[in-house]
């Protein structure tokens, strides 16, 4: 346990120290005095529609949750499983683990009745659709629309992208046929039942509305992303926020830094210069929307009973590590 907890403390200082180094390597050139004078000049009319849109998350996470359960044979309420999920967001603004909000979702939905295993599988393959169906956004977008969407230098990008997301698909869904050919390590058992829950999921009917559900949720951001950007002055389409945003939701989504501070960041003042945005004003939106997405995260604090929190992590504080360990 001891062991357990230095390795966890180590990978939280590694990465506040690749959110410091990004965040300083994002702001080095930044014109701060206009950068304070975007903050000043925010419209609360626009931050207002931003933070409603993004309070749709929660919801329509809770949704794709409990379709995967469903579909795996545990049923869920619509109430309960957008509350586990808002602990969740909730979590993982504070657990050094991307992945951590997560693994307290998978504990929770146990502690609810939930199978264990089906419980961490159906947030593994919840959180998989999502990050398919981002891929696949972000190639269908650099395909099709104009210069503004090609990142400079690699049009290779959403093939190779959809390349390695389809393979990655592939593996999870059918692995079992490989993992038969090899020892039976309890690792590689786990990774044959996930495959079996993997084919109930993506070859059902309900694949189509998981995939439905993940792609409006990835509009959803960047609808919020819109109402944001005009709070600070930016006149960006619709079509640019669903691509950039996008394609940095997938960079951050790499367990590098705390809550993809950092990064974003630097994706972000990176990316919309290609879409003719100023480097302060890019530092700007990012800073807004990483606070408001946890400014909607902490609303969901009264689902939370810290009491119970705290009996959680006591009873299976192991499994909540090894979960998170796995993911990343």
């Amino acid at each position: 346990m001891l062991s357990s907890k230095i390795k966890s403390g180590g990978w939280f200082l590694v990465k506040a120290a690749v959110s410091f180094a990004f965040l300083f390597y994002a702001t080095r050139k930044i014109d701060l005095t206009s950068f304070t004078q975007d903050v000043r000049a925010l419209n609360l009319w626009w931050l207002f529609l931003g933070l409603v849109q993004l309070l749709l998350i929660p919801i329509l996470g809770g949704a794709r949750w409990r379709l995967v359960l469903n579909t795996l044979g545990s049923s869920m309420s619509p109430l309960s499983s957008t509350r586990l999920f808002w602990i969740g967001m909730i979590c993982s603004q504070f657990l050094p683990s991307s992945s951590g909000g997560d693994a307290i979702r998978v504990v929770l939905a146990w502690r609810d009745g939930v199978p264990f295993a089906r419980s961490a599988h159906s947030v593994i393959l919840e959180r998989l659709a999502m990050l398919f169906t981002l891929v696949v956004l972000v190639a269908f977008m650099q395909l099709l629309a104009g210069y503004r969407m090609n990142v400079p230098a690699a049009a290779w990008l959403g093939p190779f992208l959809l390349c390695g997301a389809a393979t990655g698909m592939l593996l999870v869904t059918f692995g079992d046929g490989l993992v038969g050919r090899l020892p039976s390590w309890k690792a590689l058992r786990a990774l044959s039942q996930l495959s079996l829950d993997a084919r109930k999921i993506f070859l059902s009917p309900s694949s189509a509305r998981l995939a439905g559900l993940c792609v409006v949720t990835h509009l959803n951001i960047a609808i919020a992303c819109l109402w944001l950007g005009r709070s600070i002055g930016l006149h960006l389409s619709i079509l640019d926020y669903v691509f950039y945003v996008s394609l940095t939701t997938l960079i951050t989504s790499l367990p590098l830094s705390i809550g993809g501070w950092g990064i974003r960041e630097g994706a972000l003042v990176a990316l919309l210069g290609n879409a003719g945005v100023l480097a302060h004003s890019a530092l700007a939106f990012s800073v807004l929307f990483g606070l408001s997405v946890g400014a909607v995260s902490l609303s969901g604090l009264p689902f939370v009973s810290f009491k119970k929190a705290r009996q959680l992590v006591a009873a299976k504080p192991h499994q909540i590590h090894e979960i998170a360990a796995v993911k990343n």
